[in-house]
Formats: C-alpha cells, sequence, structure tokens
C-alpha cells in the first residue's frame, strides 16, 4: 500500500496523459497492469489491423478515424440544422412582409395618394418605400441570425459540451440577406403603389 497524498480531476476529452503515479518500481510489481500508446498509420489498413490482433490476442484497438468521421459527420448535421432554421427564418420573414404588405395595400395606396396630393414627388415616395422596406429586412435578417445563433449556441454547450462563440459572421450574413430581400421586394411589390394615379387611389378610398 501507499498514502494518497493528491486528487486530481480527469479530463477525459484529451488524449494525453491526465496524471501520474509517482512510486518505486517494486509497489505495483504484482499488481495486473495495462498499457496504453498510439500510433498513426498512413491510410486505414483492416489486413495490418487485423494481423496484429491475432498476434497479440488480448490487444484493444481504437481506429481514431472512425470516431473522428462519426464526430464530424454529426457536426456537419447540426450546421446543417443552423443553416435550415436560418433559410426558414428568412422565408417566414419574407412570407410575412408580403402578408402584410398585401393586406395593406388599399390603405397604402391611399397615404401614397395623400402625399402626393400635399406636393410629395415620386421620387419622395418611392424613397419612403425603400426605406421602409429596408428596414424590415435589415430586422427579419437580423431575426434569422438570432434565431441560428442560438441554436447554434444551444447545440455547442447542450449538444457537444463546447463553449460558446460568438460568430460575428452570421450576423452580416443575416444584414446582408435581410438587405437583399428587401432589395428584391421593393421593385415587385411598390410597382402598383408608385403607378396608381392619386384621384383614382382617393376614389377606391
Amino acid at each position: 500500500t501507499a498514502p494518497i497524498t493528491s486528487l486530481r480531476k480527469v479530463n477525459w476529452d484529451s488524449m494525453r496523459p491526465n496524471f501520474f503515479v509517482l512510486g518505486s518500481p517494486d509497489l505495483l510489481a504484482s499488481s495486473p497492469a495495462q498499457f496504453v500508446t498510439s500510433f498513426y498509420l498512413p491510410e486505414p489498413n483492416l489486413a495490418q489491423q487485423k494481423a496484429l490482433l491475432q498476434q497479440f490476442p488480448t490487444l484493444t484497438l481504437f481506429d481514431l478515424s472512425q470516431i473522428l468521421g462519426e464526430v464530424r459527420t454529426l457536426i456537419e448535421r447540426a450546421s446543417q440544422a443552423v443553416q435550415y432554421v436560418f433559410m426558414f427564418t428568412l422565408l417566414a420573414g419574407m412570407v410575412v412582409l408580403l402578408a402584410a404588405f398585401h393586406a395593406s395595400e388599399a390603405e397604402r395606396l391611399r397615404e401614397t395618394a395623400i402625399l402626393r396630393v400635399l406636393g410629395a414627388s415620386h421620387r419622395q415616395v418611392r424613397l419612403s418605400l425603400w426605406i421602409e422596406f429596408i428596414v424590415l429586412g435589415v430586422l427579419t435578417g437580423l431575426l434569422a441570425a438570432l434565431a441560428a445563433g442560438g441554436l447554434g449556441a444551444l447545440l455547442a454547450v447542450k449538444l457537444f459540451n463546447l463553449p460558446w462563440q460568438f460568430d460575428a459572421r452570421l450576423w452580416v450574413y443575416g444584414l446582408g440577406a435581410g438587405l437583399t430581400l428587401a432589395l428584391v421586394l421593393v421593385p415587385l411589390l411598390s410597382r402598383r403603389v408608385l403607378a396608381s394615379p392619386p384621384a383614382a387611389a382617393l376614389r377606391g378610398g
């Protein structure tokens, strides 16, 4: 026997030795022992592994390339889930924008007609529509980035037990996608509003 002088927490995620036991050679001479080592094969060779196991039946081999492949596949699927959430949020935002625009189209026609009667130019009306849709598009993109970032943080912390790191690229992508969404929708949705004569819009209201 030997006295235990200290305890240490073991980090099993690391392949390096986590602790050492120091003692005289005779201390554990009669105790069973296991030896751990690692070696590198340029390419997995099943024939070599099989021959090694036949020569040493008590040997246990762990092919880390297969384990890392499974981990890589799991991470790729998690990344795809984050991308799907990002795209779904963008599509949902686009649908909401379209629905909101069509629901308020009559009111928007009347407001535009009043502005033009009061002296607003065609350029000013178009600029107001651009500003409105750009703001809505940016908010949609940021919401998509927030949803995707939240899911990514949840997967990193809860599933992979990894520290969460802020990724500014996701917010840049969300901002860019929101702006692109606005640039695509404004010409399509504002055409009828800008082309409608003020008198016809006011009579229709």
